[in-house]
């Protein structure tokens, strides 16, 4: 950031609707050292940066190592240059290589992939193969065994062949082997199904087991060594991985309807070394018929029901699951915060956008022109619009329902559930206390009502909440 010839890239020009990266700039700098530094090249594997200023400066980035590859020559020395690229690479990876690409680069792509399928000096390349995997996976290359081989001992390449290659082939095995517990046969439940098994979502890193601070789950909350907890809609895992290092003495059932999604969650499984989980392929509409009645100390269904055919029969399901004095953690969408995304959603509708990968990144780039810039800003905040998994998530999804307070007091009434809280931040939670500052008054679901009014984004996450199921 302070280096005298990065600083001039930083300059971005505000003219127009929305700042851009200074190309310009960046094509003049001689010495592109800077980005191997340890701090920068090490970020491109922990940190996904929200900023579409900084998409576009990889965007380009990812360009020049391409057209130096093409070119032979390079601002970069070759260890250098495919040090960078590997590192790159795996940011592109996390985002599902979201970004975008021009026709000619494209070409250029087409050309180096038939290179590493016929050519064994490509195969051989390290520039060649970490280029390459900026752009798409390495696994769906014919010669993704041989290339897996050639690179077995080389250290710099080493995360890259695991991450783009032998997982891959590893959770492939895996998803095939996962037991089901029910079928999917409600129509929508297929539909969300096949949305997943192509875009399995979200795509996680870790969660770091030292930092994991969830108080409000740990204290009366805590089952006792030994319960039954279920992850109803368990997905890549990342839920269930923090579940299993909060509660580490329970025993673990997490199901979902999309192998992909479970069999990457797996691995992360692996990865952290928890040995209380257990994973099933099911619908949680038909949990009932599977599992016993009543059985579940606590359930977590967060982020589920409002993508079902109908969220109220599945939370149905999940109630008959439940022990009397049980917990439960819903999460669920909310009408106010997702305002920006009806709008966005009845763009899509209105414009018959398809929901594969080109077209969606296609609109993706015209939504600077279609949304106010106000909108569009909203959208460059949020966590979902950086990867591809996420972005169709976010506004393509095949089926959403969104929930008002008054909606959820309605369930929470129906099913014989005592509202606990919802949980949010600590600075929300200071604002509401002194908006009401009454004791007791954060477990007043109309209170929660007025405030969400007066603060319409409160929520733009999901309605997250803990309740229990009265005995």
């Amino acid at each position: 950031y302070n280096h005298p010839d990065f600083k001039e890239i930083i300059k971005v020009s505000n003219q127009g609707s929305y700042p851009r990266f200074n190309r310009k700039a960046f094509e003049r700098v001689k010495d592109l050292s800077p980005l191997t530094k340890e701090i920068f090249i090490k970020a491109l594997k922990k940190i996904l940066v929200l900023n579409p200023l900084f998409e576009e400066f990889l965007t380009v980035l990812r360009q020049m190592l391409l057209n130096d590859l093409d070119e032979n020559a390079s601002r970069l020395d070759r260890d250098s240059r495919i040090l960078l690229a590997t590192h790159l690479s795996d940011y592109c990876f996390m985002t599902e290589f979201i970004f975008d690409v021009t026709e000619e680069e494209q070409s250029k792509v087409n050309a180096l992939r038939s290179r590493l399928e016929s050519d064994p000096d490509a195969m051989a390349d390290a520039a060649c193969v970490s280029t390459f995997a900026c752009y798409d996976l390495l696994a769906s290359l014919s010669s993704a065994a041989k290339i897996e081989e050639l690179h077995a001992k080389n250290e710099v390449m080493h995360d890259l062949i695991h991450a783009q290659i032998s997982r891959v082939h590893e959770e492939r095995e895996i998803a095939q082997d996962i037991p089901s517990l029910t079928a999917i046969e409600d129509e929508i439940s297929q539909k969300v199904r096949e949305q997943y098994e192509e875009f399995p979502y979200p795509r996680w890193r870790e969660v770091p087991k030292d930092v994991v601070t969830q108080e409000c789950l740990t204290n009366e909350y805590k089952p006792a060594d030994g319960a039954k907890v279920l992850i109803a809609g368990c997905g890549t895992g990342q839920e269930v991985v923090l579940h299993s290092y909060i509660w580490p003495h329970t025993d673990i059932l997490a199901v979902d309807i999309s192998r992909t999604s479970m069999a990457y969650a797996i691995g992360k499984t692996k990865d952290a070394g928890q040995e209380n989980i257990t994973y099933r392929h099911a619908d949680i509409l038909k949990l009932g018929e599977a599992l016993e009645p009543e059985s579940f100390d606590h359930i977590s269904c967060g982020g589920v029901l409002h993508h079902m055919r109908d969220p109220l029969e599945g939370w149905k399901s999940l109630m008959g699951l439940l022990k009397p004095g049980g917990s439960m953690l819903i999460s669920l969408y909310s009408d106010t915060a997702r305002q920006i995304i009806a709008r966005t959603r009845q763009i899509i509708a209105d414009q018959g956008v398809a929901n594969d990968r080109k077209s969606m990144l296609a609109f993706r780039r015209a939504l600077p022109d279609l949304l106010s810039r106000e909108d569009m800003m909203e959208m460059f905040n949020a966590v979902d619009f950086y990867t591809t998994s996420m972005f169709r998530d976010f506004i393509f999804h095949v089926q959403e329902h969104r929930f008002t307070i008054p909606q959820i007091a309605d369930a929470l009434e129906k099913f014989d559930l005592e509202f606990d809280r919802f949980l949010l931040p600590d600075p929300v939670l200071i604002r509401f206390r002194k908006r009401f500052p009454e004791d007791g008054s954060e477990h007043v679901l109309k209170n929660w009502e007025i405030f969400e009014k007066e603060n319409p984004l409160t929520f733009a996450h999901m309605y997250s909440f803990l309740s229990r199921k009265k005995k």
